[in-house]
């Protein structure tokens, strides 16, 4: 032993396009503490065949040793190494899985991130469109607008129900007839099941 203490792996959320900041915050603080020593690697998605082997060691470990949350915060970070490569399905089975066990450990702030990259995913195969978020889910909203603030050409909205025709802020929220009209009964299912529901169309009346 050479007196220096165990190291462990940590997972860094950040917004999408913000990750070699982040790493070289974390590196130039690091320095300016004088505790480079203290870090081995920071991993980025830039580095994806190095940060695929570290965080498949590191869900292994986790599965083995039952560290459920920990466990969902590594297959959000695997989802997000796939994303970036264009791998929407295994994305998809990771959110997925993630998600379940966020809900089964009752884990609310990371839900709404990751109901949010899922429909990011489906609205991945969308070019105008409009996605209506329930009334009951203002934190995915809020996950949502960031996640698509560059996409002009697909609107998020948060549903009303009791008759309110703007959110806060002054963003104008389109009349609920008109959305039924037009999304009809199965986008109201979805938004029951999942908290959204994406119509695959422009609405420039909006």
């Amino acid at each position: 032993m050479n007196g220096m203490p165990e190291k462990k792996w940590y997972i860094v959320h950040t917004y999408s396009g913000h990750e070699a900041k982040v790493k070289q915050s974390l590196l130039e603080r690091a320095k300016s503490f004088h505790r480079e020593g203290e870090f081995d690697e920071i991993l980025i998605p830039e580095d994806p065949s190095a940060a695929a082997a570290h965080l498949e060691a590191a869900v292994r470990t986790l599965e083995d040793v039952g560290a459920r949350d920990e466990l969902a915060r590594a297959l959000v970070a695997q989802a997000s190494l796939l994303r970036v490569a264009g791998e929407r399905v295994g994305t998809r089975r990771l959110l997925e899985r993630a998600l379940a066990l966020f809900q089964e450990l009752g884990t609310l702030d990371e839900r709404p991130r990751v109901r949010a990259a899922l429909a990011a995913l489906d609205l991945a195969k969308v070019d105008q469109g409009l996605l209506i978020v329930s009334r009951d889910e203002p934190g995915l909203y809020q996950h949502l607008a960031r996640e698509l603030a560059g996409r002009p050409n697909v609107q998020v909205f948060l549903d009303r129900r009791r008759g309110e025709r703007r959110q806060p802020g002054g963003v104008k929220v389109p009349d609920r007839r008109r959305a039924d009209r037009r999304s009809g009964p199965e986008a109201d299912a979805m938004l029951r099941s999942v908290g959204y529901a994406i119509v695959a169309q422009a609405y420039s009346a909006y």
